[in-house]
């Protein structure tokens, strides 16, 4: 089957998501499940993700697909100041438990729990070094002409002609 057959089929899950009072995002085969409260309601939020995901896990079964609990992730967004005013206590999806990860990957993107982009742009930079790395044998030694590091920094940070 293939995504938009898949989308198409397991469109009921955004509708059994709602009803649970929670938001929904579907990608081919990935469903993402999302909601926004103050700290102090975290624990009934948690409440209702547990009962949300069980119902589609339900829904799942009836419809001969299963949910992959292992592969489950639950995340707290919120600003670096915040993040200890949410609890580190797990979300249980079946029988497994989900501890709250500090980053997670969506569409491609790493988004960390304090919002700050950081691990996205960590794992980014190691990805370009490991691309340069791997393509420099392909480039033969002395093909390049060496041009000094300052020309080209002053070169990206010169000042606009006729100026002040």
């Amino acid at each position: 089957m293939g995504p938009f057959l898949f989308v198409m089929y397991t469109a009921d899950v955004v509708n059994i998501v709602e009803r649970q009072g929670l938001s929904a995002h579907q990608y081919a085969d990935d469903i993402q499940v999302y909601s926004r409260c103050r700290p102090n309601d975290s624990a009934s939020l948690c409440r209702n993700l547990g009962g949300c995901i069980e119902h589609v896990a339900s829904w799942m079964g009836m419809n001969r697909l299963q949910l992959n609990a292992a592969k489950t992730e639950f995340i707290w967004f919120a600003p670096s100041g915040r993040c200890h005013q949410f609890p580190s206590d797990q979300l249980a999806v079946g029988s497994v438990q989900a501890t709250p990860a500090a980053s997670v990957r969506d569409l491609g993107v790493y988004l960390d729990n304090n919002m700050s982009m950081r691990s996205h742009v960590t794992r980014l930079v190691c990805t370009c070094f490991g691309f340069g790395r791997s393509t420099q044998p392909c480039i033969p030694p002395g093909s390049l002409n060496r041009v000094p590091a300052s020309a080209g920094v002053r070169a990206g940070v010169s000042p606009l002609q006729g100026g002040r």
